[in-house]
């Protein structure tokens, strides 16, 4: 099992710059998603950070 760090909202310094590489099993979800509205939630310790995203698609 991987040692947990005592704060999970920092990201590692140490990450493949193969994004990718870095998604184990979910790989397979990776791609082009679509979508007519949504929003992202991106948690952080001080708070959940949120961004509206209007139409189009992320990649």
């Amino acid at each position: 099992m991987l040692p947990l760090a005592a704060d999970i909202f920092t990201e590692p310094e140490d990450v493949s710059p193969d994004g990718l590489a870095n998604l184990g099993p979910l790989r397979r979800l990776a791609g082009s998603w679509q979508a007519d509205k949504g929003i992202d939630v991106n948690p952080k310790a001080e708070g959940p950070e949120q961004r509206a995203l209007a139409g189009g698609s992320a990649a």
